[in-house]
């Protein structure tokens, strides 16, 4: 499990809910090299809580795209999505897969500066 860098989300309430606000790819790799996995994914989910509380989670089909060639999982954050930052404040992530033979993986987690746009 890697530690991640702090990730930047901002909710713009003047905006459309179908804009983009945040998106990005990450690569799986094999823990300490940059080899891409070999097994297979069936579920992957990113996290965003507040004191242990969910306040939104992406899946496949729903935010997270996995692409079996590259071995990669793009995110991608609609403004609807961020609609719950009603304020700054200082959330957590966690992104983590289940592999067909069963296990669950956590790949990613930290912390995320939520902003709320004026």
């Amino acid at each position: 499990m890697a530690q991640s860098p702090t990730i930047e989300l901002r909710y713009y309430p003047q905006i459309e809910d179908e804009k983009i606000v945040f998106s990005s790819i990450w690569g799986l790799v094999d823990t300490g090299t940059t080899t891409p996995i070999t097994r297979t994914l069936v579920d992957a989910r990113f996290d965003v809580s507040v004191d242990g509380k969910l306040r939104k989670s992406l899946s496949l089909g729903s935010g997270l795209t996995y692409n079996d060639d590259t071995k990669q999982v793009s995110i991608t954050f609609m403004n609807s999505d961020v609609s719950f930052i009603k304020e700054d404040a200082t959330m957590e992530y966690a992104f983590y897969v289940v592999w067909d033979f069963g296990q669950a993986q956590t790949i990613r987690e930290g912390a995320i500066n939520a902003v709320r746009v004026a």
